[in-house]
């Protein structure tokens, strides 16, 4: 043999620092077998990253010897070059720093001892090139979690992982009987990974496929060391057969159409999970139950939902959206027809086109002060939904944002609102009454058509602008209301009438006052003007109690109290319907 110094011959040097990074800097010793093979003996750098290069002066790279890596303690990082196959005995014992290492599928054996009481060492993988794997050859690596072999056992003995408490053995499924239930001292289990397709882009893991045949599927936080951070587009849109998957804390990011499988009934979405794409769980039709820290839970960390992300799931029964999610993107939630029960914290700011559309057993809603977007047709066709405020954040209501909500008999708009778009409330069967306030400048065409049951629309400032003619087509019971010092209703032009709304109680006449026990007044105004009367009985914190509800025909009424002695004081006050 030729024995030959790196640091000594420099064109040999040379051949060897290019072809490794340029930030490494690694020295050798090494000898040039009678194959004109080469084995590296001695390493004497610095540590951190090393590569071992593919060949050395034209001739590959085939051997690590006994103890070139011993006690090398500031090794962070070793690559095998791609015609290594042998790694002798004690090569990187007691690398303590080591935490990475990469072995090339030319690899055959490696030697007893060889990375022993490497501490810092989590996850190896081995590849299916291996054949033997000497005696305690990672005995001591008292923080290695997994070592994932990549094809049939080598031959090996029962100390090779020896003090490896944490440590798992992960076998692909064509080999499982092989390992039999612990091998060179660990427990074996089928790796997860063989179910699963995936690419790996910066030291991540992105799931691409799923092709495993059970219906419980647990997506796994590492595969090969790496993190599993993503599940990516259609990532497991494969799986018809699940019916229940939980994902890891790990993953942050859920793409467009990750799943599909009918038969989902369960997903576990972790609080890590800060985005979830389009359509990402659209048409689970057996979907009842997804967690995100809680039932149906929309991501404690999320910030956003993409368009369309629960879409079509029928079963779905009930949504708690988590505290820091910013946007409810359009049709997240819509055709959920069994969707009940849904809570928008005050982190959102946005809701989306048809977010809820058809949301047809949704009942109740309750919108925070946060959001100040509602898009259009966010819950047209929920035809359950008997109530809605709109916060005083809002400044519009999109077109067809209410409409077809068959069964609202309640709603309040708050004073920001400026404008109603086209078919807004269009086809409220039974919304009976409502009141438009001051700050409403312009109401778009159909807002309030086909709401056959609407008696009374109260407006609390001037006459706005209308976007057409058929604001109130075919409300044909609808009156509207103005209040007295507004402008414009001299120019509005009917249908529905409009009528000034003026009821004031007569405080100077005969009436007022108790009468046959009983507390009274007269109330006059424009003829046939409904109106509720109601009392309180502190006006710092009024809670105020509707008392009678009544039609001030021929212009007037009588009203009377006989529970006005219930309290020293009572306050009483005219409201509309």
């Amino acid at each position: 043999m030729k024995l030959g110094r790196l640091i000594s011959v420099s064109w040999i040097l040379l051949l060897l620092l290019l072809a490794l990074p340029a930030v490494v800097q690694a020295q050798f010793t090494f000898t040039t077998n009678a194959d004109t093979t080469i084995t590296i003996t001695t390493y004497t750098g610095s540590g951190g990253d090393v590569t071992i290069p593919d060949t050395t002066n034209g001739y590959p790279v085939t051997g690590i010897g006994t103890n070139v890596f011993y006690d090398c303690t500031s090794l962070t990082s070793i690559t095998l070059g791609t015609n290594v196959t042998s790694i002798g005995d004690w090569a990187f014992y007691s690398c303590s720093g080591l935490t990475s290492v990469t072995l090339p599928n030319s690899l055959a054996s490696i030697g007893t001892n060889a990375f022993s009481f490497c501490i810092s060492l989590l996850y190896i993988t081995i590849p299916g090139s291996v054949t033997r794997i000497g005696s305690e050859a990672f005995s001591g690596c008292t923080n290695l979690v997994a070592a994932y072999f990549q094809g049939s056992p080598p031959s090996a003995d029962s100390s090779v992982f020896s003090g490896d408490n944490n440590a798992t053995v992960y076998y692909l499924s064509p080999y499982g009987l092989d390992y039999g239930k612990t091998f060179g001292g660990c427990p074996t289990m089928l790796n997860p990974a063989s179910s699963f397709g995936y690419i790996t882009t910066n030291g991540t893991v992105t799931i691409t496929g799923y092709h495993g045949g059970v219906s419980v599927v647990t997506i796994p936080d590492v595969i090969y060391g790496l993190p599993v951070t993503s599940i990516g587009d259609h990532g497991c849109a494969g799986g018809s057969s699940i019916t229940s998957v939980t994902i890891p804390n790990s993953v942050t990011n859920i793409g467009d159409y990750a799943f599909s499988p009918q038969l989902l009934t369960s997903v576990t979405i972790p609080s890590s999970v800060i985005s979830m794409g389009a359509w990402a769980f659209s048409s689970c039709l057996s979907l009842t139950n997804a967690t995100i820290g809680n039932s149906v839970t929309v991501g404690t960390n999320a910030t956003s939902l993409g368009i369309n992300t629960f879409q079509n799931c029928t079963h779905l029964s009930s949504v708690m959206i988590g505290p820091t999610v910013t946007s409810i993107g359009g049709g997240v939630f819509y055709s959920c027809t069994s969707l009940t029960n849904v809570t928008i914290p005050n982190s959102v700011t946005s809701i989306g086109d048809s977010a809820f559309y058809y949301c047809s057993a949704l009942k109740s809603l309750t919108i925070p002060n946060s959001v100040t977007s509602i898009g259009t047709n966010v819950f047209a066709r929920c035809g359950h939904l008997l109530s809605i405020t709109i916060p005083n954040s809002v400044a519009n209501i999109g077109g067809y944002t209410f409409s077809q909500c068959n069964a609202l008999t309640n709603v309040t708009i708050s004073t920001s609102v400026t404008n109603i778009g086209a078919y807004a409330f269009y086809g409220c069967t039974f919304l009976p009454s409502v009141t438009i306030p001051s700050g409403v400048t312009s109401i778009g065409n159909y807002a309030f058509s086909l709401c056959l049951y609407l008696a009374g629309v109260y407006f609390e400032g001037n006459a706005p602008s209308l976007g057409g003619s058929s604001v109130f087509l075919s409300a044909n019971r609808a009156t509207v209301y103005y209040l007295p010092g507004t402008t414009g209703w001299d120019q509005w032009i009917s249908p529905p009438p409009a009528v000034l709304w003026n009821p004031s109680i007569q405080t100077t006449d005969a009436s007022f006052g108790v009468l046959s026990n009983q507390f009274g007044f007269t109330i006059s105004g424009t003829t046939n003007i409904p109106l509720v009367v109601e009392a309180c009985t502190n006006l710092v914190s009024a809670s105020w109690t509707p008392l009678q509800t009544c039609t001030l025909t021929n212009g007037s009424i009588y009203f009377s109290d006989p529970q006005w002695t219930i309290s020293p004081t009572r306050f009483y006050r005219l409201r509309s319907p």
